[in-house]
């Protein structure tokens, strides 16, 4: 047997076809009253569901043009609607002829034993079927027009009091919410939107959206609403401007509103107003800078003691030797005089390097390398700083294996890492006790990030630092990487160490791993991914070499420098290597030279930081008057950024003490190029 369904919503279509088709009927169905009454008169069915309240015709004119039909006429028809409850309702779809009038919605199986007793009960009247008559009085008209009107009325008021609930719940809502029809003038706003922009709802509606918001907000949003009236979903986030001229950073939704009956397009908009988060997650990553260069002096604050020791011992090597060196009255008896020099050069190598650490201290940098570099030399440099300042009790073991690949990292950043956690584990062993640092390379398999919770696996660099300390409550490893979280006593721990490494090595694409145990100790391991970058390479500059580098002819090379001795310095290096000198102490004599005789000189080498101009505004200068100038910058605390120097058209700078063999290199390959 078969069922026509006739029901206008999809949804309760489909469920109703699939009802009857698990109950072994053939299914057939339409989405309105004049399309099933096409399609039953061309191929009529045994039984006939159909919803009342439907577009083109309702199911009471559908009832009706059927029972007309003498064809049609006999076929059962069920009214099944959740809309016509009204007792008045069901009496006037029976006097129509209704057989049946259920209310949804029904259980399933409840509506196949509906449609079961119909079959069976308008089999056995079949014959007994008595006509419609046809009310010369239009009393159908008048009957239908009644229950339509008085359904209307009702829906009406349904969908007033929707409105005013709809309008209540969005005027709660914070976030500013309007309605734009095709023709870009608007249809609702709610009470954020006109306190927003200042403008009165009432005369909101029927506006245009420039005349709301202004040009400027205008042509900034009119391509989302654009995007959206043409069926397209939008998001805009970024800064408006409100109607007091403040600007407020938004993310604003236009959610397309497409009506596919009438085809008319409007859309929603939905702007939530984000600007107190947007400024607190500025102030936090600004505290977070701060932060960070804290930690940094906070570590130059470990090592103060630590650094005037060590430097004071290298310079009692450089002024002792030096004068052995003149008690010889230069006599070199037995390569004597060769060796005390040799003392003073490596105690000047490693003031050198003492001063390069402090720099990577408190550099102020926060972006990441551009290069890979092998960590070692820095985790070694670290260790021999804190061996300056931990107590004698403390005893560093270290092993770091030298076949391990470079890293991408700042090593600044790096710098501060290390130090964070040596300290940690010195404050954990109580000044007693054993400190482990490992360096080595391995491939993970699988892991899991203890702070950023992610799984990991490759190559990786693997910086352990263990100690056999007090370790670490569970309930604190959860919490050790919060900003301000300590476990330490008031006045010995910022709670802001933690924090920097996780943010640090992640910064580097790192993951962190940590295993602690109370009354044993606690193993922090940080795991570097090996980079395939170009390594880095650091010249060694040693003395020897420096005769190699002699030139065949003898060009004229102006320095300058404030410092007498070290143009002396200069001047005698020069000139054991082929090249003639210029020397001056004072910029603006340089430059006055330089403009008598712009051609007469074929490099300058010049200080930075000097009294009167820097080297960086007398090589501009030098520069304006002759653009092919080789110039080599050198400075002891190089700050200048690399986008200056390039514009300025500086070829080289040197960061002091420049090593002997590099400037010399450096000048040989710029007078030959």
């Amino acid at each position: 047997m078969k069922i026509f369904v006739v029901e206008d919503t999809d949804d309760s279509r489909i469920l109703l076809e699939a009802v009857f088709a698990a109950g072994e009927y053939e299914v057939d169905s339409a989405s309105n009253g004049l399309e099933a009454l096409r399609k039953i008169r061309e191929m009529p069915p045994d039984l006939i569901i159909s919803d009342i309240l439907m577009p083109e015709m309702d199911g009471f004119d559908l009832c009706r043009q059927l029972k007309l039909d003498p064809q049609l006429k006999s076929i059962p028809f069920i009214f099944y609607t959740a809309t016509y409850i009204d007792e008045r309702d069901e009496k006037f779809a029976m006097s129509l002829g209704a057989t049946r009038f259920v209310i949804k919605p029904e259980d399933p199986v409840k509506l196949l034993k509906i449609v079961e007793e119909v079959f069976t009960e308008y089999q056995d009247s079949i014959n007994d079927t008595k006509p419609l008559v046809e009310d010369e009085n239009n009393e159908f008209d008048v009957r239908h027009t009644e229950v339509l009107s008085r359904k209307l009325d009702k829906k009406i008021h349904e969908v007033e009091g929707q409105k005013e609930q709809l309008k209540f719940i969005t005027d709660a809502i914070p976030a500013l919410i309007a309605e734009i029809d095709e023709f870009g003038c608007y249809q609702y706003a709610n009470k954020a939107y006109e306190k927003w922009f200042g403008v009165s709802r009432d005369a909101i509606i029927g506006k245009k959206i420039k005349d709301v918001v202004g040009e400027v907000v205008s042509e900034i949003t009119r391509p989302y609403i654009e995007a959206a009236l043409a069926g397209e979903e939008a998001v805009y986030e970024g800064y408006i401007q409100d109607v007091e001229g403040n600007k407020r950073y938004v993310l604003a939704r236009y959610i397309p509103d497409i009506n596919e009956s009438t085809k008319t397009h409007h859309c929603f908009i939905f702007i939530n107003d984000l600007t107190e988060q947007k400024q607190a997650e500025e102030e936090k990553q600004k505290l977070l800078l701060q932060l960070r260069d804290s930690q940094k002096m906070d570590a130059v604050g470990h090592l103060v003691g630590g650094v005037a020791h060590d430097f004071n011992n290298i310079l009692s090597v450089i002024l002792g030797y030096t004068e052995l060196s003149v008690l010889t009255e230069f006599e070199n008896k037995d390569g004597q005089l060769e060796f005390y020099i040799n003392q003073i050069r490596t105690a000047g190598l490693r003031g050198r390097d003492l001063i390069s650490q402090i720099m990577k201290i408190s550099r102020k940098s926060h972006e990441q390398t551009e290069f890979s570099v092998n960590i070692k030399p820095l985790v070694k440099e670290v260790i021999q700083l804190v061996e300056q300042t931990f107590p004698a009790t403390v005893l560093i073991e270290v092993e770091l294996d030298d076949t391990i690949s470079p890293v991408v990292v700042e090593l600044t950043q790096l710098h501060q890492v290390v130090m964070n956690l040596l300290i940690n584990s010195r404050d954990a062993i109580a000044g007693h006790g054993r400190i482990a640092v490992t360096l080595k390379q391995e491939y993970v398999k699988s892991a899991v990030c203890d702070s950023c919770k992610q799984n990991f696996e490759g190559d990786f660099v693997i910086l352990t630092i263990d100690d056999n300390g007090a370790g670490i409550e569970k309930k604190h490893l959860e919490k050790i990487f919060e900003l301000f979280y300590t476990t330490k006593e008031v006045g010995k721990g910022t709670g802001i160490g933690l924090a920097m490494v996780q943010d640090i090595v992640h910064e580097s694409r790192g993951h962190l791993l940590i295993e602690s145990v109370v009354g044993q100790g606690t193993t922090f391991k940080i795991f570097f991914p090996v980079s395939e970058l170009m390594e880095k390479s650091f010249e060694e500059n040693e003395l020897e070499g420096i005769r190699n580098e002699n030139v065949d002819v003898e060009p004229m090379i102006m320095v300058v420098d404030d410092e007498k001795s070290l143009v002396e310095y200069l001047n005698e290096l020069l000139s054991n290597n082929g090249y003639r000198v210029s020397q001056f102490t004072d910029s603006l004599d340089a430059l006055q030279a330089f403009k008598d005789a712009p051609d007469a000189y074929d490099l300058v080498v010049t200080d930075q930081v000097m009294p009167h101009m820097t080297g960086a505004e007398m090589a501009e200068k030098m520069l304006q008057l002759r653009s092919n100038l080789p110039v080599i910058l050198c400075s002891g605390n190089h700050s200048l950024s690399d986008d200056f120097i390039k514009m300025l058209g500086v070829k080289v700078i040197l960061q002091k003490p420049v090593p002997a063999n590099e400037l010399l290199h450096k000048i040989k390959k710029l007078i030959i190029h």
